[in-house]
This record gives structure tokens, sequence and C-alpha cells, in this order.
């Protein structure tokens, strides 16, 4: 962990504290972890008398990247632990189908929505794409409609936190 830490574009540990590499993000960070810490002390609790827990996963959008693209990163907790990474490409893809199943995207729309959510910009998806920029702004447009939000932070909150971990 502390090799890919060191190694992470956006994570890094500062006095002895998990930190973002963009001070713009540890807000939200911050507040996710403390969350994380609630759902980690109510799992002890839960295992103490007995109750089985299951394991607790949600996204979090840290927030918009130097090129245009997202910051995403998925916290987990389980075993009275807290994870965090950016590179569970499993659990992105897993919710994407599943939102991409409960809000009817197709698959064009889908394939758009991996690629914000591994951080790419408009320009990058509709290259990675093979179509326009303007027809990626279209299926863009679409899902908003879908999912009756008006940002790309809000879409991938909502596609990504439509299943649990």
């Amino acid at each position: 962990a502390k090799a890919a830490i060191a190694d992470s574009e956006r994570l890094t540990v500062s006095a002895g504290r998990l930190r973002t590499r963009r001070p713009a993000w540890n807000a939200t960070l911050r507040s996710a972890l403390r969350k994380a810490e609630t759902l980690r002390e109510y799992s002890a609790i839960k295992e103490t008398f007995g109750a089985s827990t299951r394991r607790a996963s949600w996204p979090v959008v840290l927030g918009e990247s130097e090129t245009g693209g997202l910051a995403v990163c998925l916290l987990t907790v389980a075993d009275r632990r807290i994870f965090v990474t950016f590179d569970d490409a499993e659990a992105l893809e897993s919710r994407l189908e599943t939102a991409a199943v409960l809000f009817g995207l197709s698959d064009a729309q889908l394939r758009l929505a991996r690629e914000i959510a591994a951080g790419h910009d408009l320009p990058t998806a509709a290259r990675t794409m093979g179509i326009t920029v303007n027809t990626v702004r279209t299926h863009l447009r679409r899902m908003f409609e879908k999912t009756g939000v008006n940002s790309q932070p809000a879409l991938i909150r909502v596609l990504l936190g439509t299943a649990q971990g």
C-alpha cells in the first residue's frame, strides 16, 4: 500500500493522514472517511453481538482532474478496515452495468459513462470511442435527461451509487 500511495497521482500520506494531492479534494475525502469510520465502528459493534455484517462500499467523486476528467475513488468498509481504491475496475464496472439497466442507458452511453468514470475528458472519450465530440455531448445530454442530473460529477455519483458492493 505504501508503494502504491508513493506512486499515486491522487493520494499521499502527510502527517500520518491519507490526503489527496490536490488540496481542493481533501474535504471530500475527509468527509467520506468520516462516514467510513462510522460504518467501521457499527460493523465492530454488530460483530461483537454476533450479527453478520455486510461489506459497505460506495464511490466518492473527489473532483475534476487537470484534464477535465473526474477523479473517482471507491471506499469499502470490510473486516473492521477501511479501504480506499482508485483502480477497482471490477467494482466500478458492476455498478455501471447496474445503472445502465436501471436508467435505460444505451450501449454507447454506457461506454461513455465508463470513460468519464475512468477520469477521461470528453475529447479523450470521443477519440477512444471513435466518435465526434459532438456525438459524445449528445450522449451526455441524453444521460443527464435519463438520470435527472446536469453535471458530470453528479452523473457519476448517481450511476456509481446505484449498486452496493
